[in-house]
């Protein structure tokens, strides 16, 4: 370890789900090894050691998140409310999405045709684009509003990667992203939605 020390600035350490305990990052933190947090996307480890290596690295975007502790503690009311105050007050082009799951469209009115759902195969093969999003929406005025999963079965069908291809391409297309991550970290719409963003 001192002559690795000796010789490199930064030495990071990739650590697999099933090799990870409570203990492993304290345990590599005193040996001055960084980490590489499990389960993240090629483009997302390449952004974690450069924001490490480099001073003026800075990953930021529009994109913010709410995470819940636990279901029914009302992330989902308080996602839809930023976004809806967003779009009155800003008159910026707004997207609600929903992460977590479940079709988190409870606080509104009437019922959506569309839902993620509906572009899961298209996002899984690569090929979605934002007009296939567009349909899915439902709009009102400036806010865009994706309904999460509808059918229960699909929603260990996402991976990680899946969510960042889609977020990319709405990110790059509204002016400000709202994502209600729900609470299961253990599930990919949570996961994918927590890495794509510091906010």
């Amino acid at each position: 370890s001192e002559g690795l020390r000796k010789r490199f600035k930064h030495i990071f350490f990739m650590v697999t789900s099933e090799n990870m305990n409570f203990n492993t990052k304290h345990i590599l933190a005193q040996h001055d090894i960084i980490m590489i947090p499990p389960k993240n996307t090629p483009q997302k480890i390449v952004d974690f050691v450069c924001s490490n290596v480099f001073e003026n690295f800075h990953m930021d975007n529009n994109i913010v998140v709410f995470f819940g502790a636990d279901t029914k503690v009302g992330t989902t009311m308080l996602a839809q409310t930023v976004a809806e105050n967003i779009a009155k007050s800003t008159g910026k082009k707004v997207f609600l999405g929903f992460m977590d799951g479940s079709p988190g469209t409870d606080y509104f009115k009437g019922s959506f045709s569309g839902n993620i759902d509906e572009i899961k195969l298209k996002m899984l093969t690569k090929v979605l684009n934002i007009s296939d999003i567009y349909t899915e929406c439902r709009e009102f005025d400036n806010l865009f509003v994706l309904e999460g999963v509808r059918n229960y079965l699909y929603r260990r069908e996402y991976n990680i990667e899946d969510i960042e291809l889609f977020l990319d391409i709405v990110s790059e297309n509204f002016d400000v992203i709202i994502l209600d991550a729900g609470c299961n970290i253990e599930l990919a719409l949570c996961l994918g939605s927590l890495t794509a963003t510091k906010n």
